[in-house]
């Protein structure tokens, strides 16, 4: 978690979370670093756990991007998107 897609400033793009070190890097670019750290969100059990907080989260994030720049500056920390 988070794997699905999400809305953006101009359309919606998919965000395939992997791991723990993708979702911290993930964080980072969304401007919300602090998520990583979050215990209800630090490992993938616990996002998993709390999905219905987080998702509702990324989604207020997520729509001051274009899928254009997420996509670009996601792909360049290495976490998978679409």
């Amino acid at each position: 978690v988070p794997y699905q897609d999400f809305p953006t400033a101009d359309g919606d793009f998919i965000l395939t979370v992997g791991n723990d070190s993708q979702f911290r890097k993930f964080a980072e670019v969304a401007g919300r670093p602090e998520w990583a750290d979050d215990p209800r969100f630090a490992s993938n059990k616990q996002r998993v756990a709390n999905r219905a907080v987080l998702v509702p989260l990324i989604r207020q994030v997520t729509v001051f991007k274009t899928t254009t720049e997420w996509v670009v500056q996601l792909e360049a920390v290495g976490v998978p998107c679409g």
